[in-house]
C-alpha cells in the first residue's frame, strides 16, 4: 500500500481515574470525522485511542478506594468502550498502557534511546504535579497547567538529553511550517524551544506502579514518556513480528491533542524520536477546552458534562453536530444546554430534517416516486448547480485544514439556499400547472441533498445514511474509490421513499413559537394535512388586555387575553425581541385556543399567538378580522 493511500490518526490516550466526559468525546469526535472523511475519498485508515493507566495520580487513587491499580483502571474501561460505542466511534485499536505488547515495546523504545547515546543518570531535585504527572520549573509552586500545588521531589532518576535536539527541532519547524495546527499553538511552541532546553528526566524511583526500566527495574519509565510510546507500540512496533505493520502505518498523519499536552507532543517526543531514527508525526490537530460557565471542565470545579447523559436526552448524532459546529477548534469554546437545544431544533430539524420531510410527502402525494434528472435546466436550477460546486470547493478547503465550524457552517449556507429555492419555486403549485417544472425542482432538490449528506456523513454518518436510503441512493465505502469525486455530478435517478423523522426537536420554551411556524408552512404547502386535521384545529379571535416580560428569559412575554365567550387566558409568545410588552396592549390577534396546557419558563400556557415574518424575518402579529367579535372561531 502506497502511503499516500493509508491515513493513521490518533487520539491523546485518557487518563483512567473517572469516566469519559465531554473534553475527551471531543477529542476523540474530531479523530472519528477526520477518518471518516479520508474514507471517503477512498484512503485505509488507522484509527488509534486508548488510555493511559500508569503513574502516581492512579496508584493513590486506587489506595483511597481500596483496589489494586490494575483492578482500579479496569473498572473504567468498558465505560469509555461504551460511550465511544454509543457515539458511533469507528476506532480501530484500543491500546491500554497496561497491556504487555504495550510495555515491551515502550522498553524497547527506550533502550534505543540508550543504546544511542542519548539517556544518563543523575539526580533530579525539583518541583512535581502529582495530577499531571508533570515536571515544572524550579520553584513554582502551582502548576502551570492545572493550578494546583506542587510538591517537591529528590530522587535518582535517568535523564534524556533534551539540550541536544533544540537545534534540530527548530529547523523541523522550519522545514515543517504547519506540523503545529493551528498556528497559534505553533507559536508557542517555537517560543518554548528558542529560549533554551533542559534534559528530561524519564523515570521515578519513587513510583511503582508503571512500566519497569529496561534493564533496571528499581526504576520505573516517566509516565509520560511511556504514554507517548502508545502511538508506536499501537501499530506494531517492539514486535518484530509486526514489523510490516509499523512500516505500513508509521509515521501518523495526525496526533489530536488538547492545548494543554502540546509542549509534550510538540516538542519532546519529537525529540525523542528523532534520537530512536524514527520518523516523526505529520501534524499535530491542537484544540481548546470546551468551557462550561466560562471555565474549563474539571472535577474539582464540579462542571463536568456527562455525554452519556446528552447522549440520552439528544441523541449521539445531533450531539456529534453540535460539537462539531459550536465549538472552533483553533479556540477554546462555550458549551450551553441552549445552545444545543437551538441547534438541533433550527439547524437539524427545521432547516435539513424538515427539506426531506417536504420533498418526500410532496412527491408522494402526486404518486411520484422516481424523480429523474432535467435534460434542461432552468436558470434558477442552474444558479442551484453553481452554489453547489462553490460550496464543495469552500468546505473541501475547511475540512483540509481541520476548520470543522466553518466548514459546516459554509455547508448550511448551502441547505438555507436550497430551502429558499424550494420555497421560491412553490412546487405544490406548479404539480397542478406545470408538471415538467414541478420534477425538475424535485430533482435539483434530491440532487442538492445527496450533496449535503455526503458531506455530513463524517459528522452524523448514521443520519445521512438514513437521508441517502429515502433518496434512494446507496451508501458502500470503498478503498481506493473517492466517493466525493462524483458527488457533485447532477445526472442522478432518484427513488424516494418516507422514513422516520431525521431528527425530533428539544422540548424548549421556543416549541410553541416553532409549532405555529411549521402549521403555516404547512398550511401554505397543502401538502401535509387533510380537511379532518384542519377541523381539529380552534383559531379563535382574542383581544390582548395586559402583557408582561418573562423573567429569566429573552424571549417570551406572557399575554393575558380576552377570548369572549372562552374567557380570560394567560399566553405565552416568544415574541419579546419583537415587541415591548407595552405595544402589544389592546391589540387584536388570532390565536390557537385548543392546545394543550404547557409549561414553559416555569409558567403555563393556555394557548398560541399566530405571527408572519415580514421580508425582514421580524415577527409581525396576525390581525384579527374588523368587526368580528372576541373568541370568534376562524372557519
Amino acid at each position: 500500500m502506497k502511503k499516500t493511500h493509508k491515513f493513521y490518526i490518533t487520539t491523546p490516550i485518557y487518563y483512567v481515574t473517572a469516566q469519559p466526559h465531554l473534553g475527551s468525546l471531543y477529542s476523540t469526535l474530531i479523530a472519528d470525522t477526520v477518518a471518516r472523511w479520508n474514507k471517503l475519498q477512498g484512503k485505509k485508515t488507522f484509527f488509534l485511542t486508548g488510555t493511559d493507566e500508569h503513574g502516581q495520580k492512579i496508584a493513590q487513587a486506587a489506595q483511597k478506594v481500596g483496589k489494586h491499580p490494575k483492578d482500579f483502571v479496569d473498572s473504567f474501561i468498558a465505560d469509555y468502550k461504551k460511550a465511544w460505542d454509543l457515539y458511533d466511534i469507528k476506532y480501530d485499536a484500543f491500546i491500554r498502557t497496561t497491556d504487555k505488547y504495550h510495555m515491551h515495546g515502550a522498553q524497547q523504545f527506550i533502550e534505543r534511546l540508550i543504546d544511542n547515546g542519548y539517556v544518563y543518570t543523575s539526580e533530579y531535585t525539583g518541583m512535581y504535579c502529582t495530577p499531571c504527572e508533570t515536571f515544572v520549573a524550579d520553584g513554582e509552586k502551582v502548576c502551570p497547567s492545572c493550578g494546583r500545588e506542587t510538591v517537591s521531589v529528590s530522587e535518582e532518576t535517568y535523564f534524556f538529553k533534551l539540550s541536544a535536539f533544540a537545534d534540530k527541532l527548530l529547523a523541523f519547524y522550519k522545514e515543517n511550517p504547519d506540523f503545529i495546527s493551528p498556528k497559534e499553538r505553533f507559536n508557542e511552541v517555537l517560543s518554548f524551544v528558542e529560549s533554551g532546553l533542559n534534559d528530561l528526566s524519564i523515570s521515578r524511583t519513587t513510583i511503582a506502579w508503571g512500566v519497569p526500566f529496561p534493564k533496571d527495574p528499581k526504576h520505573t519509565v516517566y509516565v509520560w514518556v511511556e504514554a507517548l510510546c502508545n502511538y508506536i507500540t499501537g501499530v506494531g512496533f517492539g514486535d518484530e513480528q509486526k514489523s510490516d505493520l509499523f512500516n505500513q502505518w508509521w509515521p501518523a498523519d495526525v496526533h489530536v491533542l488538547g492545548k494543554d499536552i502540546v509542549r509534550f507532543h510538540a516538542v519532546y517526543w519529537p525529540a525523542m524520536l528523532m534520537a530512536a531514527d524514527l520518523p516523526l508525526p505529520k501534524q499535530l490537530l491542537v484544540h481548546g477546552w470546551i468551557k462550561v460557565d466560562k471555565q474549563k471542565m474539571s472535577k474539582s470545579l464540579g462542571n463536568v458534562v456527562d455525554p452519556l447523559e446528552l447522549q440520552k436526552k439528544y441523541g449521539a448524532e445531533p450531539m456529534r453536530y453540535y460539537l462539531m459546529r459550536q465549538i472552533p477548534v483553533n479556540q477554546d469554546g462555550d458549551f450551553s444546554i441552549a445552545d444545543v437545544e437551538t441547534r438541533i431544533e433550527s439547524d437539524l430539524a427545521n432547516d435539513l430534517g424538515n427539506l426531506l420531510n417536504r420533498l418526500v410527502a410532496l412527491a408522494g402525494k402526486y404518486e411520484i416516486n422516481e424523480v429523474k434528472s432535467s435534460s434542461l435546466w432552468s436558470s434558477a436550477s442552474l444558479r442551484m448547480q453553481d452554489e453547489s460546486r462553490q460550496t464543495i470547493k469552500e468546505f473541501f478547503d475547511y475540512m483540509n485544514n481541520y476548520q470543522f465550524h466553518l466548514a459546516l457552517a459554509r455547508l448550511w449556507k448551502f441547505i438555507n439556499a436550497v430551502n429558499a429555492y424550494f420555497h421560491g419555486q412553490e412546487p405544490w403549485k406548479l404539480a397542478k400547472s406545470d408538471m415538467q417544472l414541478f420534477e425538475e425542482v424535485l430533482s435539483v432538490t434530491c440532487h442538492s441533498l445527496r450533496i449535503i449528506a455526503l458531506l455530513l456523513w463524517p459528522v452524523m454518518p448514521q443520519k445521512m445514511e438514513a437521508l441517502l436510503s429515502s433518496i434512494g441512493v446507496t451508501f458502500i465505502i470503498e478503498e481506493n474509490t473517492n466517493i466525493l469525486s462524483d458527488f457533485n455530478s447532477w445526472d442522478k435517478t432518484f427513488m424516494l421513499h418516507k422514513i422516520p423523522t431525521l431528527f425530533e426537536k428539544p422540548v424548549t420554551e421556543n416549541s410553541q413559537e416553532s409549532a405555529a411556524q411549521q402549521l403555516q408552512e404547512t398550511i401554505k404547502e397543502e401538502n401535509h394535512i387533510t380537511i379532518d386535521d384542519v377541523v381539529k384545529v380552534e383559531i379563535r379571535v382574542g383581544t390582548i388586555t395586559a402583557c408582561e416580560e418573562v423573567s429569566g428569559s429573552d424571549k417570551l412575554v406572557k399575554m393575558t387575553v380576552d377570548l369572549g365567550q372562552l374567557g380570560i387566558r394567560t399566553i405565552l409568545a416568544g415574541i419579546k425581541k419583537s415587541y415591548a410588552p407595552a405595544d402589544l396592549v389592546d391589540r387584536r390577534g388570532i390565536f390557537i385556543t385548543n392546545l394543550k396546557p404547557r409549561k414553559m419558563a416555569g409558567l403555563e400556557s393556555h394557548g398560541m399567538m399566530l405571527v408572519a415574518e415580514d421580508e425582514n424575518g421580524k415577527p409581525q402579529l396576525m390581525a384579527a378580522p374588523v368587526g368580528v367579535p372576541n373568541g370568534t372561531r376562524l372557519k
